[in-house]
This record gives C-alpha cells, structure tokens and sequence, in this order.
C-alpha cells in the first residue's frame, strides 16, 4: 500500500493507493479538483513506504500511482522486499519517476535480493536463476 499526501494548492489531503475509482474521485474533490478531468495530477507532498520518496516534491498523474499501488498490492512478500531494495539502491540507475518505477515492477528478475547469507548455494541458484531463467539438471556449485 502506498500512502501520500498530494496537493493541489491550497488545498491536501492524504490517499492511500490503490484506491476505487470512486474513493480518488472524492478525494480529487476534497483538494479542488475537477473530478472530470482524465488525468487528474497533484504534488506529492509525502509519501511512504520512504523508498518511493524520489517522487517528493513532483507533480505526478494520480491514475498512474493508483496502478503503482495495485502493482504492489499483488507482490508477495519477497517481491516487495525485492522492490524496495532496489529503490533503496542508488547505484542501479534505475532512472527515478513513476514511469520507470512501475517498470521496475515487471523487470523484478533481473535483481537478486540477498537477505540470508546461511545458504550460498541457495543464493547463487536464485541468482542464475534470475539471470538465465532456467537451471540445467547438472547445475552444480563448486
């Protein structure tokens, strides 16, 4: 779930995404917003979870964070996890704004989240599988 606070000035109010068609409707209209409009956008004041907040400060269209939120709301635990890590990771380049974080949500393979370092083996299974997509019968780990 995501959580923010969008402005349309004067006015604020906080949204959690996703949300209904007809919760963000009421909400466009609490912040004076024409609820007609097809691609309704707002500043986003705050937002969480904190690994989003590169859109502090942007003005965004609320449609496509409502998608965001769906998007994550149907991640596992381990996708999610995976997801904020490499929002959290700077060195990836991943190209910040909402566009490119909602592709990030499909290209989730293509990083590998080490979160237990018990199991090596384990760990570079994942990782080739996330790289290759497949393992050989005969994949051994010397």
């Amino acid at each position: 779930m995501i959580k923010a606070t969008i402005q349309n000035s004067p006015y604020c109010t906080e949204i959690k995404f996703p949300c209904s068609e007809t919760e963000l409707s009421k909400k466009l209209g609490e912040i004076g917003m024409n609820t007609e409009h097809l691609a309704p956008m707002a500043t986003v004041l705050e937002i969480e979870p904190y690994e989003l907040s590169v859109l502090t400060d942007c003005d965004i269209k609320l449609d496509a964070l409502n998608f965001l939120g769906k998007r994550m709301d149907g991640m596992c635990k381990a996708e999610r996890n995976q997801f904020l890590a490499v929002l959290s990771c700077k060195e990836l380049g991943i190209g910040y704004g909402l566009k490119n974080i909602i592709n990030l949500t499909y290209n989730l393979a293509r990083y590998t989240l080490i979160e237990d370092t018990d199991d090596l083996e384990r760990i570079g299974r994942i990782h080739m599988l996330n790289v290759r997509g497949t393992l050989s019968r005969h994949f051994r780990f010397i």
